[in-house]
């Protein structure tokens, strides 16, 4: 673990050196990605070109790693449930195709990484162990302000009824479930005010923005919610909130449904839920959300942190 964290402050630092030299470049080449999806939105030839290679990529994927036909059933209640969705859209007719496809792409390309790579898998698993270590600390720290009740030393441990039965003590929940909430919470609150959290939501709410096309605050709150529940992260975005369009706040409310706070997700791995299986489907629930909601909900107004505008990413000092 510490030698990871160290190649990555040293990556980090070589990256910041290069950019600031190469800034110029770097915008030009945002400003051209960012004009050629737009195109994608606007112009049918793009629509159509982009649809079939990433269509035909997902396709490709499937052939290569699919052995069971059963496999497909998942792939079909997906399609169903986009159908269901764009039925019983508020406009139908105003439904970009961007968000939804790119969104489906992201997901099939990131459980490919995570299922069918060894790298993928391996780069998951030490994710997932080091929340896992994360845990255990929890523990110990409960272990010492409960003692038994914690610990795991009577747990399993028969205990005569006076009717002539038995119990056997399980682990409490107010004393070994709750404790991990307050930890994770902790540690979220931690990374926010040493800026570390807002980077990364920065980050990847700004892919999320280029690539779906969707607005920064809207991307935004939905990274956010990868790491932090649905309370906190709109307070990534609390002041854009008043000039937000129905469809950005549609987006907020179906990202905090679709994926878990850091709190719960210590709850899942402390009930032997594998952390790997839980971080992945969060990860990937935030381009769904995003989908799901333009979808249902499509944008129709002009949004002043849609991608591009000045200042559309930046995160307050305090939440």
């Amino acid at each position: 673990a510490l030698f990871v964290c160290t190649v990555l402050v040293v990556v980090w630092q070589l990256w910041i050196f290069w950019a600031k030299r190469h800034e110029d470049k770097i915008e030009n080449a945002e400003t051209k990605t960012t004009e050629f999806f737009n195109k994608v939105d606007t112009e049918r030839k793009y629509a159509i070109g982009v649809s079939t290679f990433l269509i035909l990529i997902m396709v490709i994927i499937m052939a290569a790693t699919v052995r069971d036909a059963r496999n497909l059933v998942s792939l079909f209640g997906l399609l169903v449930l986009l159908a269901l969705t764009w039925l019983s859209s508020w406009k139908p007719s105003h439904v970009k195709l961007r968000p939804v496809l790119f969104s489906l792409f992201i997901q099939f390309i990131f459980g490919y990484i995570v299922i069918r790579t060894s790298w993928g898998l391996a780069a998951m698993q030490f994710l997932g162990d080091v929340f896992v270590t994360l845990l255990n600390y929890t523990l110990a720290g409960s272990s010492f302000v409960f003692s038994w009740l914690t610990d795991g030393s009577l747990w399993g441990t028969p205990f005569q009824l006076v009717n002539g039965g038995s119990y056997t003590l399980g682990p409490p929940f107010f004393f070994s479930v709750l404790p991990t909430v307050i930890f994770f919470s902790s540690l979220m609150s931690i990374g926010y005010y040493l800026r570390i959290l807002p980077w990364l939501v920065k980050k990847m709410g700004w892919f999320l923005g280029i690539i779906l096309g969707t607005s920064a605050s809207e991307s935004l709150s939905a990274a956010g919610n990868i790491f932090v529940g649905q309370t906190e992260a709109p307070l990534l975005v609390r002041p854009f909130m008043k000039e937000m369009t129905s469809s950005e706040l549609h987006a907020i409310m179906t990202g905090g449904f679709a994926t878990i706070a850091g709190g719960v997700f210590g709850i899942y791995v402390s009930f032997g839920i594998s952390p790997v299986a839980i971080l992945a489907a969060s990860i990937m629930s935030a381009p769904a959300a995003l989908a799901i909601s333009k979808l249902a909900y499509p944008e129709t107004e002009d949004s002043p942190t849609a991608t591009g505008k000045k200042g559309a990413y930046h995160i307050p000092d305090s939440g």
